[in-house]
This record gives structure tokens, C-alpha cells and sequence, in this order.
């Protein structure tokens, strides 16, 4: 039997829908971008996926004064060299 197009698609398309972007930073800091889920080291990954974005966010004003009071925020980190 064989499979059209479209259904060899849904099928790939589940398959990825169930892996997710991770990555690990390398001995020099750089990212290594993965499916896996842990690093050659034997470490877990890191999501390479954002959090969800909510409008209804309750404590946006407080992460931002954390962020703000240590430093962390984009706008107080040194120019990036190119």
C-alpha cells in the first residue's frame, strides 16, 4: 500500500510534534542546538523554546524590578561585539 503525500506529511509531522528543541552550551559557551535530552557529558538540556506569553501576566512588574534591582535586564548588559 502506498501513502500519498499528504499522509506520509501527517505522519512525519506527528513524529516531530513529540521532539522538542534542546541545547546544552559547549566548553567554549557556545550552544549546541539537540533532540536529545541530555548532553554528551551526561547532563540534561535546556528547552530552546521560550515560555508562554501571557497578556494576563500578575507578576511581570515584579520580575522586572528583580531584573531591574540585579542588573539582568537587556538594556544594562554590555554592547554585544560583533
Amino acid at each position: 500500500m502506498r501513502l500519498s503525500f499528504s499522509k506520509k506529511f501527517q505522519r512525519f509531522s506527528r513524529f516531530l510534534a513529540k521532539m522538542y528543541l534542546m541545547y546544552y552550551d559547549n566548553p567554549e559557551g557556545k550552544r549546541v542546538y539537540t533532540l536529545s535530552k541530555v548532553d554528551p557529558a551526561g547532563k540534561p538540556t535546556f528547552s530552546a523554546h521560550p515560555a508562554r506569553f501571557s497578556p494576563e501576566d500578575k507578576y511581570s512588574r515584579q520580575r522586572i524590578t528583580v531584573k531591574r534591582r540585579f542588573g539582568l535586564l537587556p538594556t544594562q548588559q554590555p554592547a554585544i561585539k560583533y
